[in-house]
């Protein structure tokens, strides 16, 4: 028992640790907007190309895409045995360079964000109306009071179809 409490000092006293623990993001979304286009559209104008190019490269444990009138969010999530997440985030966006010639006039260059944790503390779905303009502002009101309460780092809104005008 003595030796078992020795060797166990020893290894706590001489165990690395870090302040600031680096933890690798894996997880990441690619937002792509079309505005105007119906889910069908952009499942097929926007979303094969796009998932065609992220299913070359290895390493990538899922692609998910969710697809709403106008927007198109996809989920990408690397193996837990990738720890050089920065080259492999380059590989994504080498592929969403390959495919975005591929879409159609219209939809905006798809935006990466790598830096999404896999575990979200908590997702809010704004409904009520129709309006999708009522729909967004009232998530800006949300997020802006919530961003008031004080550490949090970061709320991404996800779906804003963005503001457009139509002169007929």
């Amino acid at each position: 028992a003595v030796l078992l409490v020795l060797v166990g000092a020893i290894a706590f006293s001489t165990m690395p640790r870090q302040e600031d623990p680096f933890f690798p993001f894996r997880g990441g979304t690619i937002l792509t907007k079309f505005p105007a286009a119906d889910t069908e559209q952009i499942r097929n104008l926007v979303v094969k190309h796009l998932e065609r190019e992220l299913a070359e490269i290895a390493d990538i444990e899922f692609v998910r895409t969710t697809v709403r009138n106008g927007v198109a969010i996809t989920t990408v999530v690397q193996d837990d045995k990738i720890y050089e997440t920065d080259k492999k985030w380059d590989e994504v966006r080498r592929a969403i360079e390959r495919a975005y010639p591929k879409f159609p006039e219209g939809v905006s260059k798809p935006v990466l964000d790598d830096k999404t944790l896999a575990t979200s503390t908590g997702t809010y779905a704004i409904v009520g109306t129709d309006d999708l303009q009522v729909l967004a502002d009232a998530a800006e009101k949300l997020r802006d009071g919530m961003m008031q309460l004080g550490d949090l780092i970061r709320i991404d809104i996800f779906g804003d179809p963005g503001e457009q005008i139509t002169i007929a």
